[in-house]
């Protein structure tokens, strides 16, 4: 949105989208806004999420294309409960996009399941 009283819209942005608040302003009817570069966003906890302290050491926008520099496992969900079939070191996999765990944890979404988006474990191949 263009204001915080959110009556003016602005850019749509897209589920899963990192966006980096800088500060945090209230509607006139006391409603919490993140500010941004680009206007305000809803501050509800239902609908955004803080990232990670440690963000930094994760892929977060899609690298597309990646190889494993450990072996590790693809799991079915997001919050690596259900671990999936085994994944060698030097494997090179197809990234389709990335998504957050509860606690805020990218994800690479591949045909296969997910796959931890930790740059210790993984990286980008060009």
């Amino acid at each position: 949105y263009n204001n915080a009283d959110f009556t003016s819209k602005g850019a749509a942005v897209k589920k899963n989208t990192l966006v980096e608040a800088q500060g945090i302003e209230y509607s006139s009817n006391g409603y919490p806004r993140l500010v941004t570069r680009k206007g305000y966003l809803t501050a509800r906890k239902d609908i955004v999420s803080a990232a990670i302290s440690n963000i930094d050491n994760y892929y977060t926008e899609n690298p597309v294309k990646i190889v494993m520099l450990v072996n590790d496992r693809y799991y079915t969900d997001l919050e690596f409960k259900t671990p999936g079939s085994p994944v060698k070191k030097g494997t090179t996999i197809r990234v389709q996009g990335i998504e957050y765990s509860k606690n805020g944890y990218p994800r690479l979404k591949t045909s296969q399941g997910y796959i931890t988006s930790n740059k210790r474990y993984v990286q980008k191949v060009n």
